[in-house]
């Protein structure tokens, strides 16, 4: 089971309840909330909200301003509401918190998943610029210096 996934269910109970589909975000988006020494990482975006780990815990209904950083584009600045947390283990044992975020605005939503769609984009020419299909359909790494790779 995919790690995501795992997340998902424990959210949820087992079952997914979610009205709108995610993306996952892991390493492509990072931010603070109105204070700058509390630091996130986003999981996860769809059209109502994201998923973010931090390693403070944030008090459920208390209403942020988020500044989200994507990997490609300018920063985004929104107010967002925390409907959720839970805490898990990270890594070395150090306590995170994983945290369901509600956007407020429709105009919040589109202007984030506009940002992940550049980044999405952006992964995508990346992929292209190091590998090519050879004559044979092989997969040719360009920084390898030509050596192929099976499919």
């Amino acid at each position: 089971m995919a790690d995501g996934e795992s997340r998902r269910k424990a959210h949820s109970g087992g079952a997914e309840r979610r009205r709108h589909p995610r993306i996952e975000l892991v390493g492509v988006m990072r931010g603070h909330t109105s204070n700058p020494e509390v630091s996130i990482s986003v999981l996860d975006m769809s059209a109502g909200g994201f998923a973010m780990q931090t390693s403070t815990s944030l008090p459920v209904g208390v209403i942020h301003d988020f500044l989200l950083t994507p990997a490609v584009g300018a920063p985004l600045k929104m107010p967002a509401r925390i409907v959720r947390t839970m805490c898990s283990s990270g890594p070395g044992g150090s306590t995170q918190y994983i945290s369901g975020v509600e956007f407020l605005t429709d105009e919040n939503a589109i202007s984030a998943l506009r940002a992940v769609e550049a980044c999405r984009r952006n992964v995508g020419r990346e992929a292209r610029r190091h590998f090519k299909l050879d004559a044979t359909g092989r997969r040719s790494n360009r920084a390898g210096k030509g050596k192929s790779t099976a499919s």
